[in-house]
């Protein structure tokens, strides 16, 4: 059977929405897709356990696009029955390497984008949730870098390295744990505890346990956990073994305390995995909630989004590939000082330079599709009195980024402007507006449509006001959008 789940009426107010990634997984069990991970071709994988039936699959969509079904035909490898559960993947150079859990042959093991197993990578009780260390520039270098944390049947929280083979242990926590997610510089990992519905949080450094959820009513069987970004920052949710999802507040967010249950009625919750290449209604990367037998997709509303990425060096895999960041991760940095601090970066990775009434800076983003062209840029900002803004494509990056007004700007080469818009100015605490014509509809208009095969640089121009903030400018940029058009 289908999932029943819906949106509540307290996601349905905060914006939230569901639609079908794919259906028809085997669920003789009662346990049917479990693992998700993604290759740099547009293709998702998914493991689905299948306990009582023919074995474990991993199957192969061919895209990320909504509405797939998992026919035999889509399977690319079949394991011994419990051999294909969490799967998780880490950016190596332009690739992916990826970890799947095998909880009958107890070990993890490495496999390619076929389901062959390349190698075991350490022996383990019972993996269960894997979760990648946040990459650069999210997360800090260090000892910890390109490594997975995994869960096991004997309630320990593993340090695995896939470079030398070896596990570390973490975390005894004297309690049953399953899925598991970092926060995006790593500083934390979450873990939940199905046993206690539960959810912690241990510092990755010391691995003291720092946070504990409270159980609200009808809270039961937590277990795939994502973090909330954007204007979902300080929320990390949960995908339970009873059908619903839920949103908690963390302690050192602007909402703690907080409990929210975003959605109902669904078959079984297991993992969670951010989708990094499909841009929702809210124009940032969703959730993939595994049920009994199929795979939902929860869309997040405007100017919000989940994390951490998947397993890329980048903020965020998008429509394009976002570049330019104020964050400090250019050679050239943001202008000018603050106020007693240092040069301006952004509050936020991954955004534009900070301006005086947003210290994250603004985020430009992109979603739709090239071919046929439905592109359309949104532009996040935490305060609605950012005023005129100006959007410019380039025909070449400034790689090292060039100083420009209180910003960076790497558009280059010939710049032509496409589209200018006002910010709100209703006083919601967020603003988040669109650019609502397509690129080529814009571009054609003025006789620069895009050659096959060309790559756009998109970066937005706008009016910060506050001529004592930084410069004597009152003008900044956004980070940039890279696009390829076929």
């Amino acid at each position: 059977m289908t999932s029943g789940m819906t949106i509540t009426p307290a996601g349905t107010l905060r914006g939230f929405t569901l639609t079908t990634f794919a259906s028809g997984f085997s669920n003789t069990a009662n346990v049917g897709p479990i693992g998700i991970a993604y290759t740099t071709l547009g293709e998702v994988l998914v493991t689905d356990h299948d306990f009582a039936g023919a074995g474990s699959m991993l199957y192969r969509f061919p895209s990320h696009a909504d509405n797939q079904v998992a026919t035999p035909g889509l399977v690319v490898a079949n394991y011994a029955f419990g051999d294909a559960t969490g799967l998780a993947q880490i950016q190596v150079g332009s690739d992916y390497h990826f970890y799947m859990g095998q909880t009958t042959a107890n070990q993890i093991v490495e496999i390619d984008r076929n389901g062959v197993v390349l190698q075991t990578i350490v022996s383990m009780s019972d993996p269960f949730g894997l979760a990648p260390y946040p990459p650069p520039p999210l997360g800090a270098v260090g000892p910890l870098t390109g490594h997975l944390f995994a869960t096991d049947g004997t309630q320990r929280i593993w340090d695995v390295d896939p470079q030398t083979n070896s596990k570390t242990l973490f975390k005894n926590t004297g309690k049953d744990v399953d899925g598991i997610a970092f926060s995006p510089s790593g500083a934390t990992v979450y873990v939940a505890l199905p046993s206690d519905d539960v959810i912690r949080a241990y510092n990755t450094t010391t691995k003291l346990l720092i946070w504990e959820s409270t159980t609200p009513v009808g809270f039961d069987l937590p277990d795939g956990l994502a973090i909330g970004l954007g204007t979902l920052t300080g929320y990390i949710y949960v995908n339970c073994c009873d059908g619903d999802v839920w949103e908690f507040g963390l302690p050192d967010g602007p909402h703690p305390g907080v409990t929210n249950q975003i959605a109902t009625g669904g078959t079984r919750g297991d993992f969670i995995a951010v989708d990094p290449n499909v841009w929702s209604g809210g124009s940032f990367p969703s959730l993939l909630l595994t049920q009994t037998d199929d795979v939902l997709r929860m869309d997040p509303p405007g100017g919000g989004w989940f994390g951490p990425p998947t397993s890329s060096t980048a903020p965020v895999i998008e429509l394009g590939t976002s570049f330019c960041f104020g964050d400090g991760s250019l050679p050239t940095a943001c202008p000018c000082a603050l106020p007693n601090t240092v040069p301006n970066p952004p509050a936020a990775l991954g955004h534009g330079c900070a301006n005086p009434q947003n210290l994250d800076g603004a985020l430009l983003s992109a979603t739709g599709a090239t071919a046929p062209d439905s592109v359309r840029f949104g532009v996040y900002v935490s305060s609605v009195y950012v005023g005129f803004g100006l959007m410019l494509k380039g025909d070449a990056n400034a790689a090292g980024g060039v100083a420009s007004a209180d910003g960076v700007r790497c558009a280059d080469g010939q710049l032509i402007r496409f589209g200018a818009h006002y910010a709100a100015t209703n006083g919601a605490p967020q603003g988040y507006w669109t650019y609502p014509n397509t690129v080529q509809t814009n571009a054609v208009s003025i006789q620069t449509a895009q050659p096959p095969g060309q790559t756009a640089y998109y970066q937005l121009f706008y009016r910060s006001t506050l001529a004592n903030f930084c410069t004597a400018a009152t003008t900044n940029w956004s980070n940039g959008i890279q696009v390829v058009w076929p």
